[in-house]
């Protein structure tokens, strides 16, 4: 990408790192060494040319050559790789954790029809509500008959108003509200 060329090869960078532990020396061993980056991108088949894929590899770069233990006896460049790899690999993580799609984007179904996802996803205490809801009215229609349950039935589960409700049934609208009063009642004195 865009950083300078090393001043020495790995090797004199490595034998300078061990010897001074300078900020020139570790200039020099991340310059020399800044290859293996574009190597490890080729391998984990990324894109070369994407600048913050390759910063993050340069930052566990930096990290390989802060924790490098030349006393263990391994290369650097197999350290490095390991560690460069790591760091590109939680980056890739922690992007694909964002979300793919807004919860106000609408989703299509194969028969034309479009809903919010917001609107798929279940809320849990909305999800209990709807249930004791149901069941209050489940039960509170077994103890209605006839009108009463019949305006009951379109207030609540057709959600009509009551003066649409009172031309369904061919009635008042004050008839209706008192229907639904009386309903109301039946099933509080319950």
């Amino acid at each position: 990408m865009g950083l300078p060329q090393a001043s020495m090869d790995r090797d004199k960078a490595m034998k300078l790192w061990v010897v001074e532990r300078s900020e020139y020396a570790k200039e020099q061993m991340i310059l020399a060494n800044a290859p293996l980056v574009s190597y490890i991108l080729k391998t984990l088949k990324m894109d070369l040319g994407d600048e913050d894929l390759f910063s993050v590899g340069i930052v566990g770069l930096v990290k390989a050559v802060n924790t490098f233990d030349f006393d263990k006896g391994y290369h650097f460049a197999t350290y490095a790789s390991q560690v460069i790899r790591n760091e590109l690999l939680m980056y890739i993580r922690k992007k694909r954790i964002q979300p793919a799609i807004s919860l106000d984007e609408p989703c299509r179904f194969d028969n034309g029809d479009e809903v919010m996802y917001a609107d798929i996803i279940s809320d849990g205490k909305r999800f209990e509500d709807d249930i004791e809801s149901s069941l209050f009215m489940a039960n509170m229609l077994n103890r209605l008959k006839g009108k009463e349950k019949e305006a009951v039935t379109m207030f609540y589960y057709y959600d009509m108003k009551q003066d649409e409700i009172a031309k369904q049934m061919s009635v008042s609208q004050s008839y209706v509200s008192r229907l639904l009063k009386s309903a109301f009642a039946k099933c509080k004195a319950c």
